[in-house]
């Protein structure tokens, strides 16, 4: 370990924002991705972020242990379970398991330049994604879905994310508003939620109200930041929507729907077992119903709702070490789908044991760090990057491709082990990002 802050400070952020990166890089390109391209990108950033951390002060803590408890159980599911996961998936899920002791080697004198890196490349990703956005948006003018950026219908999604980024490094680096880096930092903010919000997306913007709610309740100097800052990006989000009534009407009815639509439990005659699937696993297959055949496959709610049911299906047939890596997704309705939840598809796939111990792994962090979060501005930026991070993957989440959670947690990690614990009462002052 060579212990060059500023560096491994600059491949955190780049690991971070790999997602909106890897669109903008193989959209410069003209394809549509690469798995060799996607997995050096993700190894060389978390591998020199490794390389460039440090030793130094270095203990283990309860997140540790979480940790390696929850690695113990994905090793015990793959070596009693068939192997359904592909090697692309296998080698996913690697690299982000290395994400966690990789960002774990980051001292805590890391975290201003790990936030000051965070908000210089999510300040430039979102500018980008916001500049591209506008055309794929007026290409679909009139009409209902999302813009197709470089041929990515998540790209504004990918781009939201690191929005959120820039929002909660803004708030935790004790921004000055009337400075001209402030009120440029705090239109580019508006105007990309207004951009992002009339190309549908919807979970991450609401991640990021949540995210600044939450610091306002943390910390008593930054309310009225949180507060003005909240209301501007939610009356962005209205103005966006507005600016597309028809397609804002049609999800919001989708919305409405996925919401208030009653599952059936009555079995469809069409239901038919999955032959490829290995004999250990078969007896496991959800029964297709009704309800998961009718479901709206353009209702984003409605397919989570059937995933959900399934996953609590499967949850309750898991046993204490899972079905294997993958199996939701030859197992469940929809096939290929992963649960889009973390916690589901932790114990699904990992077993109960697998679950518990990935959840003490996300709940341990908030619960140390809650208090010190209140008071000292690096803690309280660790604290809402994990925060901000569980969110998504309670919606979006699949365990194989959580670079920036498990990084998050990593760096959190290095917070609550017994040194820095000590430390984190009478921590550095934080960098300002506007003067």
């Amino acid at each position: 370990m060579t212990g060059r802050p500023h560096l491994s400070a600059w491949l955190f952020a780049l690991a971070a924002s790999a997602l909106p990166m890897l669109i903008l890089i193989f959209g410069a390109f003209g394809i549509h991705g690469n798995a060799i391209a996607t997995a050096s990108y993700l190894f060389l950033s978390i591998l020199g972020m490794a390389c460039f951390g440090t030793t130094k002060g270095l203990k283990v803590g309860s997140a540790d242990i979480s940790f390696l408890a929850f690695v113990a159980c994905i090793g015990i599911s793959f070596a009693v379970n068939p192997i359904v996961a592909s090697p692309k998936g296998i080698i996913q899920l690697m690299i982000t398991l290395a994400a966690f002791p990789a960002a774990r080697l980051l001292g805590r004198d890391y975290i201003p330049l790990i936030r000051q890196a965070c908000f210089s490349a999510s300040a430039l990703i979102v500018a980008l994604g916001a500049v591209l956005t506008v055309p794929a948006l007026v290409a679909i003018a009139g009409k209902i879905g999302r813009p197709l950026v470089f041929g990515f219908e998540n790209a504004a999604t990918a781009f939201s994310i690191s929005l959120g980024l820039l929002v909660l490094t803004f708030v935790t680096s004790d921004p000055v508003w009337r400075s001209p880096k402030g009120r440029l930092t705090v239109a580019l903010i508006s105007i990309a939620s207004m951009i992002f919000a009339a190309s549908m997306v919807r979970f991450t913007l609401l991640a990021i109200l949540a995210s600044l709610a939450i610091c306002f309740v943390l910390s008593v100097r930054d309310r009225r930041l949180c507060l003005g800052l909240g209301l501007l990006i939610a009356a962005s989000i209205v103005a966006g929507l507005m600016a597309r009534p028809v397609s804002s009407a049609v999800y919001m009815k989708l919305a409405a729907e996925g919401l208030t639509a009653i599952p059936s439990t009555e079995l469809s005659t069409e239901s038919k077992s999955s032959t490829d699937l290995p004999a250990a696993l078969r007896r496991f297959e959800v029964p297709q119903n009704k309800y998961c055949l009718s479901a709206d496959r353009e209702n984003s709610l409605e397919i989570r709702k059937v995933l959900y049911l399934d996953a609590i299906y499967l949850a309750a047939r898991a046993g204490a070490v899972g079905l294997g890596l993958d199996s939701f997704g030859a197992l469940g309705c929809f096939k290929g789908y992963p649960p889009h939840n973390d916690v589901l598809q932790a114990i699904v796939e990992f077993g109960w044991l697998g679950g518990a111990s990935f959840l003490l792994l996300i709940t341990v962090p908030l619960m140390l760090l809650f208090r010190p979060a209140r008071t000292d501005p690096d803690v309280r930026f660790v604290f809402l990057l994990c925060l901000f991070f569980i969110m998504l993957t309670m919606i979006y989440g699949r365990i194989s491709s959580e670079i920036m959670l498990f990084m998050a947690l990593g760096l959190a990690g290095r917070l609550i082990s017994a040194r820095d614990t000590i430390e984190m009462r009478s921590g550095p002052e934080p960098v300002r990002l506007a003067h």
